[in-house]
């Protein structure tokens, strides 16, 4: 296991052994939350168990019948009888006009006390409310480490050609604080170029990165012009 999900894994255990039934998980990718939260429940119900994710737009992924609105969700949790794992997506979404769901959450907590069935809400920022703060353990997701990355970068599915091993390693390092989704759509771009080089890639990936600050409004990345052999006066 990489040590971004090791990390991850880590606190979610930290916090199913002080036994919160309800979770806050703040990231973006859903996949690997998807992934680890499988994982987790191998391990805590020993095949016994299942995870189950829910959406506004699709309802519950084990039903046919659409359950889109959020307290009809909780309805539903509050009535599993079986060893369980609920990963709610988008959910904090709507915290800030239905004071009735933060309610339903809290009432949520009192009852799952003791029984074997967690409930993860996900969303990319922290919108936890006040009165939900002492009910709801927070798992951050690590970004994606090194080994995270070069995993990601070996897969090819017939997408360009895969740079040698020592490009590839200078990449992982240089794409870390990507997300694996970015570095998924960057690794598309940079395998359809023809004969890449390793400066090639590194120019790309300092762009992917500036665009990914000027999303955050922050201050504009200049890439660097210069190498150390082109100052003079260091002799």
């Amino acid at each position: 296991m990489s040590a971004g999900n090791k990390k991850t894994l880590q606190k979610l255990t930290r916090g199913l052994r002080s036994q919160y039934p309800l979770y806050y998980f703040l990231g973006w990718e859903e996949e690997r939350m998807e992934n680890l939260l499988s994982m987790l429940v191998e391990t805590l119900y020993k095949g016994q168990g299942k995870l189950i994710t829910w959406s506004a737009t699709r309802g519950f992924d084990d039903q046919e019948t659409s359950l889109s609105e959020p307290l009809q969700a909780l309805s539903r949790i509050r009535g599993e009888e079986n060893p369980a794992v609920y990963l709610l997506k988008d959910l904090p979404l709507w915290f800030d006009n239905h004071p009735e769901l933060i309610r339903g959450l809290r009432d949520l907590y009192y009852h799952l006390l003791g029984k074997h069935v967690y409930v993860f809400v996900s969303h990319p920022v922290l919108k936890m409310p006040e009165a939900l703060k002492k009910e709801m353990f927070l798992v951050e997701m690590a970004l994606p480490s090194e080994q995270d990355i070069l995993a990601q970068l070996h897969k090819n599915n017939g997408q360009g050609h895969v740079p040698d091993e020592d490009t590839l390693y200078h990449m992982s390092v240089a794409m870390k604080g990507l997300s694996l989704n970015e570095v998924g759509h960057l690794q598309r771009r940079l395998y359809t170029m023809p004969d890449l080089k390793l400066r090639a890639a590194m120019a790309e990936i300092q762009e992917e990165k500036s665009q990914i600050l000027a999303k955050e409004s922050v201050l504009r990345f200049y890439p660097p012009q210069r190498s150390l052999d082109d100052i003079g006066g260091l002799d």
